[in-house]
């Protein structure tokens, strides 16, 4: 069966065997300690930085302004990664330091030691292990810590490159969910997909959608990812795309793995008319689970893993305890794990998911600190007028915001979405909503319901949601 996580090739799932995307072959990917690396002297990165530039400015008539702009930027980084460098006085809790071991285990160093001589992964690699190390121990990525922070400019060099050949990344190597994974890189990374160096990668991968929606419904597994990265970047998702990923529930081509891809995008979203469905991915998961408690291949396993703990529900913890014990046996350097299983693995041994991407605070130093955002499902019903109504909304919101803001995020978001309300003592009260409106004469209001179907203790204004909430507003009468 093709595996479905690689979207640009397809590996063998073989512990100790990893694709040289350079050589377009496999080869034996024994662990072996690498050599300390000087900064100083490492200066491939910003070859493949003055590469980018060279092809931005390629019709400035005059070269000699492009040399010296590349000098001053080289200067600039080289003078960085001197002060930054190993070294530094920095004593950063989430710091990678060689011979100190994680709480997990030393996966992060081996994962680390595995770059190339370009502190590189491999082309459309970075961010995947951007991911795996931010879910598996490092919050943050910063300057102060240059062992990590030149792989994060080397995943944006990575794309910059890819956006200089191609603007719109619609070709088959990005436009398939490849930069999905990119973008929740970024959000690792507190830096904002929306302006990426000038690019608003958000647009570009609904762009995917379209042109690249005859693929997409023949691959659900990238499919989810897509809806994962817009869910994780705050954005609403269009209940087409909600249906689609899961056309049919129950029935998953890609088995366990496309099971707990939907089932990770339907909680994230939070959308509580996807119950069925959401509910259907994760039994299937639970129906494939082995005697000796793995779901399939290590690859299997650990996206499993991450849809048990994208749950929230500590009582199906249990479930993953000998896959989690089987995954760090996996892993243990004696075993000389691939790259492509660290990958994989990392996230699930901490017990961590993609909806746990950039939910620490940002205080990143070479990026603007960010609030983190995310979506919450609210839907609107009404049966009680001869014009019956029940739909659903994603709607975007930032930590800290309350249902209210998240109903005006939505109405400015999405035109087919409108309210109106009123101010009182007890603050807004809501008086009408998709322009039905709540008739005081026939004795009739808004009402709201949380994801359980209670009714709310406090008004919208007062209640603040958290990502994977969903609320109805159902016209009642009283």
């Amino acid at each position: 069966m093709a595996d479905p996580r690689n979207i640009d090739v397809v590996f063998p799932s073989h512990t100790g065997l990893q694709y040289d995307s350079k050589q377009k072959k496999i080869y034996s990917d024994n662990y072996k300690e690498l050599p300390a690396i000087n900064f100083s002297e490492n200066k491939s990165f910003l070859k493949s930085f003055a590469h980018y530039l060279k092809t931005q400015f390629r019709d400035v008539k005059n070269k000699w302004l492009l040399c010296f702009i590349c000098a001053v930027l080289t200067g600039i980084a080289v003078f960085l990664v001197m002060k930054y460098g190993p070294g530094s006085s920095s004593k950063d809790s989430n710091q990678y330091e060689p011979g100190k071991d994680h709480k997990y285990g030393d996966g992060s160093k081996q994962l680390l030691l595995k770059r190339d001589e370009e502190w590189s992964w491999g082309t459309r690699t970075e961010a995947e292990a951007i991911i795996a190390l931010h879910l598996y121990q490092f919050t943050i990525f910063s300057k102060d810590n240059p062992d990590l922070y030149i792989s994060v400019k080397q995943m944006n060099i990575d794309l910059l490159s890819a956006l200089s050949n191609d603007i719109s990344l619609s070709n088959e190597d990005w436009g398939r969910g490849k930069l999905a994974h990119y973008i929740l890189g970024i959000l690792a990374t507190c830096q904002d997909p929306r302006n990426f160096y000038g690019h608003n990668l958000i647009d570009k991968m609904k762009n995917h959608l379209v042109v690249s929606s005859t693929y997409l419904m023949s691959n659900k597994f990238s499919y989810s990812l897509i809806v994962i990265a817009l869910c994780k970047a705050g954005e609403s998702v269009d209940v087409k795309h909600l249906d689609e990923i899961s056309s049919t529930p129950g029935q998953y081509k890609f088995g366990v793995d496309e099971a707990a891809m939907v089932y990770i995008a339907y909680k994230c979203v939070g959308d509580q008319t996807y119950q069925t469905k959401r509910d259907s991915a994760l039994d299937y998961i639970f129906q494939h689970q082995e005697r000796n408690g793995l779901f399939g291949n290590e690859f299997s396993t650990s996206l499993a893993i991450q849809a048990i703990t994208a749950s929230g529900d500590k009582l199906l913890e249990p479930k993953t305890e000998k896959g989690i014990a089987y995954l760090k046996k996996s892993t243990d350097r004696a075993n000389s794990p691939s790259t492509v299983l660290l990958l994989s693995a990392l996230p699930a041994i901490a017990m961590k998911s993609y909806l746990d991407i950039g939910t620490e605070e940002c205080v990143s130093r070479y990026s603007t600190p960010s609030t983190p955002s995310f979506a919450i499902g609210i839907t609107i019903l009404n049966n009680i007028t001869a014009n019956d109504y029940d739909r659903t909304w994603s709607a975007p919101l930032i930590k800290g915001q309350t249902l209210f803001d998240a109903m005006l995020n939505l109405q400015e978001a999405d035109s087919d979405f409108s309210f109106t309300s009123k101010s009182t003592q007890w603050g807004p009260y809501i008086t009408s909503i998709c322009n039905m409106a709540a008739s005081t004469d026939q004795q009739q209001y808004w009402q709201i319901g949380d994801s359980n179907g209670d009714a709310l203790q406090f008004g919208a204004n007062q209640t603040f949601p958290k990502q994977g909430d969903s609320y109805t507003f159902k016209l009642a009468t009283w």
